[in-house]
């Protein structure tokens, strides 16, 4: 599938808003490309800090209990985290090398959008066109309730 015929697809398929990603990334000033053990233990200490969500669903951010994974110990959310990254980092490398993207990876809120929810996103840019906007995605949405961790897999699934 051509580049710009992907997108498309992307935007046919979800809700987009037009967003300023560097406030985005500087929220936690965890952003990296290739993560790191350093940037596992920030984002670990962020979750740690992080407000407890009054109720897990969310209807408006289509988060429910059933699509979520559950963790007791914060050291087996971020393994359910790191395989997330892994596999879409494989498929975004790809992508990116092939047609002149550049990506990385942050920690944000939902900044008021949605209630008490974390999310690892992914920011795609044209960096030698500026016909082309960003594009950013979220990959994972994590909520913490009674000493649990929900984790959601937001990545698309090819049916």
């Amino acid at each position: 599938m051509k580049i710009i015929e992907w997108f498309l697809e992307l935007f046919r398929k979800k809700e987009f808003y037009q967003v300023n990603n560097e406030g985005l990334k500087s929220e936690f000033s965890i952003a990296f490309k290739e993560v790191t053990e350093e940037d596992f233990s920030k984002i670990k200490q962020v979750i740690w800090s992080f407000k407890e969500a009054d109720v897990i669903e969310d209807f408006k951010a289509e988060l429910y209990i059933k699509d979520s994974v559950a963790y007791e110990n914060l050291d087996d959310l971020i393994l359910g985290i790191q395989e997330i990254i892994k596999v879409d980092y494989r498929d975004t490398y790809f992508k990116s090398k092939k047609n002149g993207w550049d990506f990385e990876y942050y920690l944000n809120s939902s900044n008021g959008l949605y209630k008490d929810v974390l999310f690892i996103s992914n920011s795609m840019t044209y960096p030698n066109d500026e016909n082309y906007g960003n594009l950013i995605y979220q990959l994972l949405a994590i909520k913490k309730k009674s000493n649990k961790y929900y984790l959601w897999d937001l990545l698309d699934k090819e049916d």
